[in-house]
């Protein structure tokens, strides 16, 4: 039974590899501590046809589909949580942010080379977290409430922020654009007219006419002339020079 069972399922796994329109392989990292067996890279292929871009959809792709004893951690697949850190081909990286680029080769995938692995792809963050408490980078009170005491409640004054200094400071080199005549203190407001909302342009203009930048013909009519007719000819460029080059 088994002699005869064995090439119809070697068979069924080429055919299924040959109907895959991008295969690549990856080799992943493989640890169980409770197998007591030495760590190994695992091959596995997948179509990246069927599959989303980055490093971590082919890894979530070889959990869901091929292999669910595969191992890692993911999370917020933006690229803040750090949670999916790992070496994608020798270099450390997150494969929320890392694209998956073809390759001959197999992408190796391995756990971070600088911490022990719980297991596959999954490292011990637990000197990590130690060393980040002693460090205690948070903010801190002046006032710390005694153990046990109900948390800090936060009024609506604690919410707005003073921000009188940071006024007197935009206040001292006055950012703003000034008038020539400063009216005297106590004065109306200025009136902005309909002459000061429409800029004057003449200089612009001028300078635009003086370096005329636009198209000119050879053949300039005179002054009183009709204006120019385009014809259809004119309207279609002669390709015959392009096309001769392109030949």
């Amino acid at each position: 039974v088994r002699s005869l069972l064995t090439p119809r399922a070697a068979g069924s796994a080429v055919r299924g590899f040959s109907a895959m329109a991008s295969p690549q392989k990856f080799a992943i990292y493989r640890y169980d501590p409770d197998q007591q067996a030495k760590p190994f890279l695992q091959e596995y292929t997948i179509d990246l046809k069927t599959c989303g871009p980055m490093i971590l959809d082919a890894l979530i792709k070889v959990k869901d589909e091929v292999d669910p004893t595969l191992t890692f951690r993911r999370s917020c697949r933006e690229g803040i949580c750090g949670s999916c850190a790992m070496n994608i081909n020798g270099k450390n990286g997150l494969a929320c942010l890392l694209y998956i680029e073809p390759s001959a080769k197999p992408i190796e995938i391995q756990p971070l080379p600088h911490t022990y692995v719980v297991k596959d792809l999954v490292p011990d963050l637990t000197n990590f977290y130690n060393q980040y408490k002693s460090i205690e980078p948070w903010l801190k009170r002046k006032d710390v409430k005694a153990k046990g005491d109900a948390e800090y409640f936060q009024s609506r004054e604690d919410m707005v922020p003073d921000l009188t200094n940071f006024y007197n400071q935009y206040k001292s080199i006055e950012p703003w654009l000034k008038r020539k005549d400063v009216k005297a203190k106590g004065d109306a407001e200025y009136f902005q007219s309909r002459e000061d909302m429409v800029p004057d342009l003449t200089n612009f203009y001028n300078q635009y006419k003086s370096i005329e930048p636009w198209l000119k013909r050879k053949d300039v009519k005179a002054k009183g002339d009709a204006e120019y007719f385009q014809s259809r000819e004119d309207m279609v460029p002669d390709l015959t020079n392009f096309y001769n080059q392109y030949k």
